[in-house]
């Protein structure tokens, strides 16, 4: 009996590391987008860049 418990606790042990690896790598695939879409240099992406420096100035300028 000792066994298959050792066998549970080291399948669930694998079974978290797998939903993590698989959240990760969705967070790498949306950054990659965002990345292709800066390089494609789309309205979308010069859009997003322009707000987000904006915001970091605007951040500056309360907070420094």
């Amino acid at each position: 009996m000792p066994f298959w418990r050792s066998l549970d606790k080291t399948f669930g042990q694998v079974d978290q590391k797998l939903t993590g690896l698989h959240q990760t790598s969705s967070k790498i695939d949306a950054q990659m987008e965002k990345y292709e879409q800066i390089n494609k240099k789309t309205d979308k992406a010069e859009h997003a860049l322009t707000v987000s420096a904006f915001t970091h100035l605007q951040y500056r300028r309360w907070f420094c």
